[in-house]
This record gives C-alpha cells, structure tokens and sequence, in this order.
C-alpha cells in the first residue's frame, strides 16, 4: 500500500480490477462502488470479505494480513 491507495488495493488487482470484482460479489454493485475500495483510508466492505476470500485462496493470491478480521 502507498499514499495513493488503500489496503486492498492490490487484492482488487489481483481479482481483475473493479469491473471483475463487482461481477464476483454482486450484481448491484458498480465498478465505480468497488474502485473507491482501493482509495486510502478505504477498504472492501466487511459483508463481502469471506468471499473474495475464499476465491482469493483459490486462486492463490495474496490476502492482505487481518482481511478477515472486523
């Protein structure tokens, strides 16, 4: 993480970008909700960790330390 971006930035990356992610968790969200994840002082919505988790793993990526934690 920098100065410009969040702590989940490079996760959000790692799953496509924004676009691919909105598509991974749902439907109602737009790329442009989801890029505001990787702003700074910003992160992914809590409700939606587990899953970009359990994909995350799958497909063996890095996962930001405490990601699952509140």
């Amino acid at each position: 993480m920098d100065e410009k971006t969040g702590p989940h930035a490079k996760l959000i990356d790692d799953l496509g970008g924004p676009t691919a992610v909105a598509a991974l968790i749902d439907h109602r969200r737009t790329p442009q909700a989801i890029s505001q994840w990787k702003l700074p002082g910003r992160e992914i919505a809590f409700r939606f960790r587990r899953r970009l988790h359990r994909i995350a793993v799958r497909r063996k990526l890095d996962i930001p330390p405490n990601f699952l934690a509140e």
